[in-house]
């Protein structure tokens, strides 16, 4: 019997201690430079630790990971570069101006076009 219950005291302790680290590692990528998908990793492991134990004090990480920026790159190209960047009213087309003739890019496809 005794036995059964240090197995079950290590495996609280065990829990607590992957808690902590899921929050800490929220912690750190909130705080440091971030990253793409930063927001996400944090929102993860987040849960996780929500699984383990969900505490009060678990909202307030959750919402200062959801403050900021996170950024994803979707398309990336060395053919061209510009000087300034624009997006349509749609959200549909990126316009990139630059010496001699401005581009726009096609969001979904990704594909420059040239503007006559």
């Amino acid at each position: 019997m005794v036995g059964t219950g240090a197995w079950f005291v290590q495996k609280h302790e065990a829990r607590s201690i992957k808690r902590e680290v899921l929050i800490h590692n929220a912690q750190l990528q909130r705080l440091n430079e971030r990253q793409a998908s930063w927001s996400s990793n944090a929102l993860q492991w987040l849960a996780e630790a929500w699984e383990i134990k969900p505490e009060e004090n678990l909202r307030s990480e959750v919402v200062a990971s959801l403050a900021g920026l996170d950024v994803r790159l979707h398309f990336y190209t060395n053919k061209f570069g510009g000087r300034h960047l624009a997006w349509d009213s749609k959200g549909a087309r990126l316009l990139i101006d630059r010496d001699p003739r401005p581009r726009t890019i096609a969001a979904k496809s990704g594909l420059p076009t040239r503007i006559p």
